[in-house]
């Protein structure tokens, strides 16, 4: 199993053992075309059978101290709904129906695929992955595989089991004092709360609001970037930070919340596993009403990369600031920003000329659907912040989802928050170099 993903598995088994609900990640493909189901199943198999991640569970859970894994075979069921009376719509309930069940990683199947025809000549291929098995990216990357598989190009050898472990931060140590200063300077700072935050309740009132984007207009915005990559992250939170200052006025820095992909910071490739990890960050507000986009687009990269120099896992974190005294890292930040990918998107796949020959197209399949968490009414999220933002595609554009928590965030705040951004970003992407005053 992957050691890589040891520390983020032992933060989510926790949560499991709390009572903790963890949004599973959901995602499917549409595929147009003669489309072999039984085939189809086949390459789920194959897939299954080559990525171990696939087939990953507990036997016990004896305190989580060693707990100890075993196989469990990704599940497929089979649904028909070119009877429904809206079958995008059917699909996507049957999909949430699964990412709300509660899913025991002891008994259950952690990884569940969905094949779904929904007219003659169109399919979805749908999965729910719990986040002990897979991250987001993975999601994708499996995906790919099963139509890999499919079409018989399938290289197991391009998604390598992880194998490098993520190295524990000791006390006294230079990074643990390091974020011992950072996580005690943050204390007695006036928290991005004192915007967002107007009551608590420990009630779920989870809400989505959306604001659809013009592809082209939000692609100009990404690409002032300097490469610096993770485009669309770096975007909505130099958006988010101008935002922020025009309701705080001046202030110290800004915390905000996000995650790290440790492929990258490990030199993993395309291993598939849960390799995802929180982290918060600090971005000096200083002077950034002066500063033009891009300017504070590597205001925001320099304070982000600050926090990856000094990564560690985020239950090293939360050790930290017991230690010290601090509150836990999920009180620094009220807004965290998913890792939002950039366009184009099925305009990749829609009708590709390779696949042509095989008389299939391929697209993503109601993204913005289910790209926003849908939780039963009655559990408590893990760490869930007062404001979740990511971008999606949405139609033949994009969109922009803040996923918030009605009981702690005033509508009023979300829907300000949405019309500036509304008039922002087409401001910015056509004159990033002029500051915002």
């Amino acid at each position: 199993m992957s050691a890589a993903a040891s520390a983020v598995r032992r933060r989510l088994l926790r949560g499991h053992e709390a009572g903790l609900w963890t949004d599973p990640e959901v995602r499917a493909l549409r595929i147009t075309g003669a489309v072999d189901h039984q085939r189809l199943r086949a390459a789920i198999h194959e897939v299954t059978a080559a990525l171990p991640a696939l087939r990953f569970g507990y036997t016990a859970l004896p305190h989580l101290m060693e707990p100890q894994p075993v196989e469990r075979p990704a599940t497929v069921a089979h649904h028909d709904l070119a009877d429904e009376r809206d079958p995008q719509q059917a699909c996507v309930g049957l999909l949430d129906i699964d990412r709300r069940k509660a899913t025991d990683p002891v008994r259950d199947a952690l990884v569940r695929f969905h094949i779904a025809r929904l007219a003659e000549q169109e399919w979805v291929l749908g999965l729910v992955a719990d986040p002990l098995a897979l991250d987001l990216r993975s999601v994708y990357q499996v995906l790919g595989a099963v139509v890999q598989a499919y079409l018989g190009r399938f290289r197991p050898d391009e998604h390598p089991e992880a194998a490098h472990a993520v190295a524990s931060t000791v006390p006294g140590t230079p990074r643990w004092r390091w974020w011992e200063r950072r996580l005690s300077t943050w204390t007695g700072r006036e928290p991005l709360s004192a915007v967002v935050r107007t009551s608590t309740s420990a009630a779920n009132a989870q809400r989505t609001a959306i604001l659809p984007l013009d592809g082209r207009t939000w692609a100009r915005l990404t690409s002032l970037t300097d490469d610096a990559g993770n485009a669309g992250t770096l975007s909505i939170v130099a958006l988010l930070m101008m935002w922020l200052r025009a309701q705080q006025g001046a202030g110290g820095p800004a915390v905000f919340g996000g995650t790290l992909d440790l492929r990258d910071l490990l030199g993993l490739g395309a291993a598939v596993g849960p390799l995802t990890e929180r982290i918060v960050y600090e971005v000096d507000q200083t002077d950034v009403d002066q500063l033009s986009f891009p300017g504070v687009v590597r205001r925001v990269h320099a304070g982000m990369l600050d926090a990856v120099v000094h990564h560690t896992a985020y239950d090293d974190l939360i050790a930290i600031a017991d230690a010290c005294s601090a509150p836990s890292p999920d009180q620094y930040a009220d807004i965290v920003v998913h890792y939002c990918r950039t366009p184009p998107a099925s305009g990749h796949t829609r009708d590709d000329p390779g696949l042509r020959r095989y008389g299939l197209s391929i697209e993503l399949f109601a993204e913005s659907d289910l790209a926003s968490p849908r939780r039963p009414e009655d559990v408590r999220p893990a760490g869930a912040a007062a404001v979740e933002l990511r971008v999606a595609e949405h139609g033949t554009g994009m969109a922009l989802l803040v996923d918030h928590d009605a009981a702690r965030v005033s509508p009023a705040v979300v829907d300000g928050l949405l019309s500036d951004l509304g008039s922002m970003i087409p401001r910015f992407g056509a004159t990033p170099a002029v500051p915002p005053s």
